[in-house]
């Protein structure tokens, strides 16, 4: 069976996505992971942060979500899309903070993880909302991880996406911040 121009170029770019999707998968996985670790969450307490959100998981599908870095092995792991992994974060907000007082207006879900470009800014500003961080406490944080920032270098990472001054946060600097909290946490 030959494959004309046009099978090919739709099979090509089906595959593609799939390639794609799987490489954005896996780095929610890594990220939700991080951000485990760092905000010292377990497996029954990530079941109860995805319920806050509506999310229905069992201990082993959390426990599958989780990456192992220790593993040279192929892990198979239960997929986080963008969704779960906001889910996730809007979750540990309520679970750090408490839910909102409900004052009759009916719940905006807005996602605000639409690509993995903008994956690592709302991971840091929803982080920094669930620890009720002030922009001194997030220079601390960074300081516990060897990285010296004023609150003027920070700001950029929390504006909007399409804002002038808007910086992209990188894996790197995400690392880092993830890093500090987890010897902040350490230390309290």
């Amino acid at each position: 069976m030959m494959c004309g121009p046009t099978l090919c170029s739709v099979s090509m770019v089906y595959l593609y996505s799939c390639l794609t999707l799987r490489e954005d998968y896996m780095k929610n996985n890594e990220l939700l992971t991080k951000i485990c670790r760092a905000a010292d969450v377990d497996i029954k307490s990530m079941v109860t942060i995805f319920a806050h959100s509506d999310f229905d998981f069992t201990e082993e599908d959390a426990a599958m979500m989780l990456v192992d870095f220790d593993s040279d092995e192929e892990q198979d792991l239960y997929p986080c899309d963008f969704e779960m992994l906001e889910a996730f974060l809007n979750g540990l907000i309520i679970f750090k903070r408490g839910p909102r007082p409900d004052d009759g207006k009916p719940k905006k879900t807005v996602l605000s993880i639409p690509s993995a470009q903008t994956a690592n800014n709302a991971v840091l500003k929803k982080m920094k909302i669930a620890f009720a961080m002030t922009g001194d406490d997030l220079v601390e944080v960074f300081e516990n991880a060897g990285v010296t920032l004023t609150n003027r270098e920070l700001n950029p990472y929390f504006r909007a996406e399409g804002h002038k001054h808007y910086k992209r946060c990188n894996d790197q600097f995400l690392n880092a911040f993830f890093a500090g909290l987890t010897t902040k946490n350490k230390n309290a």
